[in-house]
């Protein structure tokens, strides 16, 4: 059992080391009103051929079809003409929950990347929010704090995240009972083992959905949960290389289509 154990382990960091290696991967959530693309995983290459490696080609690698994605030099720079499909009067990108300039910024290995068609094409109300972690690892019965921000400006239009109060957590597409306090912070626990999906909607707000993976593992009380863990890590360790692994292809096969 331990030698299989440290042949897993060694596999494990080798599958790694030869996906990190090969490319950087950025991870894309994409909206419009609901969640069309749950931060996937994609390696980056230089799609759009401009030299460097930008918001643009990761929201253009993350779609399997071309076709659904479109961009057009503007007086204000690259500019999104077309989302997952969607031809909208506005858009909305985000870098590390963060503000974004243009797609033109450049990106690099582990950012987050959040996209939106606007909902509201009139008066553009749509309210970008976001968990203070995209992904976070914990054990079945383990109390897991998180927090709910909302994009905000001050008075000067500074960009300052400010927490959302009141709204109502959605755990697998389904309400959870959990609501949000005053400073937007809320607890959850999962007594069985799996990967939640997390957003939030608010009664009388029109929010882009927020987004977070929350991965559970159980720990044996058997004398062997130190063997849980390390299984628990592998395991997760091996689906992000694997996620990692297919966006890497999936872009090697773009490029030969192009």
């Amino acid at each position: 059992m331990k030698k299989f154990l440290i042949i897993t382990v060694i596999l494990s960091v080798l599958l790694t080391l030869y996906v990190f290696a090969s490319n950087d991967v950025v991870y894309v959530t994409i909206a419009n009103g609901t969640l069309l693309a749950e931060r996937k995983a994609v390696a980056l290459t230089d799609a759009d051929g401009d030299g460097a490696i930008t918001i643009n080609d990761a929201l253009m690698l993350a779609h399997d079809n071309k076709d659904d994605y479109g961009y057009a030099k503007t007086e204000y720079g690259l500019s999104l003409t077309k989302l997952w499909g969607v031809s909208a009067d506005g858009f909305g990108y985000y870098l590390n929950n963060g503000m974004a300039y243009s797609l033109s910024d450049t990106v690099k290995n582990k950012d987050e990347i959040y996209a939106f068609a606007y909902t509201d094409s009139v008066g553009f109300s749509d309210t970008f929010c976001f968990f203070d972690s995209s992904y976070t690892q914990a054990v079945c019965g383990e109390d897991i704090k998180m927090t709910l921000m909302q994009g905000a400006f001050d008075e000067s239009w500074n960009y300052t995240p400010a927490p959302l109060a009141n709204a109502k957590i959605m755990v697998n597409g389904e309400k959870s009972g959990i609501v949000t306090d005053e400073n937007g912070n809320f607890t959850v626990k999962f007594d069985i083992d799996g990967v939640y999906k997390l957003s939030a909607v608010k009664e009388g707000a029109n929010l882009t959905p927020p987004y977070a993976e929350i991965e559970v593992t159980q720990v044996s009380d058997t004398g062997d949960g130190a063997v849980s863990v390390i299984i628990s890590v592998i395991s997760a360790s091996l689906f992000a290389c694997l996620s990692s692994l297919a966006a890497i292809r999936s872009s090697k096969r773009r490029k030969e289509n192009a």
